[in-house]
């Protein structure tokens, strides 16, 4: 798909500026203190970071070679508002707006860095405007927190105290999103979150 559409902005639209949303998980399950820059080596170690790494690398290979105005973002975890509720978070917020009395979990100890879906577009377009094509660019809050201390945060804000039940239907192996390095979106677009995890947990709640 990334292939079909940069070929056609190619051929019709050759000096349109094209932004190929990729993923932090190109990266892989790269652990540390240390952060990712967009010059680490890329180590997906799943089917879904595969194939964003032949997008995202698609796309630079179109800027070098055919001169296109691409260039790739790889974000982190994003949330927000209007979320599907198959995704932990929003299925957290309809339970504790729903105020359930228990609330089904899986592992709470993965840790996860999570942006407002709203910070993330801001930076999308800001990227299209300013970003330099043939480059990556990190997205990420810069911090991480555990699942479960974001359930306790939602619970907090509702003022709800649920019991809380591990299923483990739902329960998948400990792991972190990578620690991402966003110097270069700093430096080209002057871009950073603007809402805290607070703020956007609040928003989810009053959507759920």
């Amino acid at each position: 798909g990334t292939l079909n559409i940069l070929d056609a902005c190619l051929r019709q639209a050759p000096a349109a500026r094209v932004l190929v949303v990729s993923t932090a998980h190109v990266y892989g399950s790269q652990t540390g203190d240390i952060p990712l820059a967009e010059t680490s080596p890329l180590r997906p170690d799943s089917i879904y970071g595969i194939s964003k790494a032949a997008a995202d690398q698609l796309a630079i290979f179109y800027a070098a070679r055919h001169k296109l105005p691409a260039m790739v973002v790889r974000p982190n975890n994003h949330i927000g508002p209007g979320q599907a509720p198959q995704f932990v978070i929003a299925a957290f917020a309809a339970q504790v707006r729903a105020r359930a009395p228990t609330i089904a979990t899986g592992n709470l100890e993965s840790r996860r860095d999570f942006t407002d879906v709203r910070d993330v577009v801001n930076a999308y377009r800001l990227l299209l405007e300013h970003g330099q094509p043939g480059l990556a660019y990190n997205i990420g809050s810069g911090s991480q927190v555990t699942i479960g201390e974001v359930l306790q945060s939602l619970c907090a804000l509702a003022g709800l105290k649920p019991r809380i039940v591990t299923d483990p239907a739902l329960v998948r192996p400990t792991d972190q999103s990578p620690v991402l390095d966003l110097a270069r979106i700093r430096r080209d677009t002057g871009w950073k979150p603007t809402k805290s995890l607070r703020e956007t947990l609040a928003a989810i709640l009053d959507a759920a």
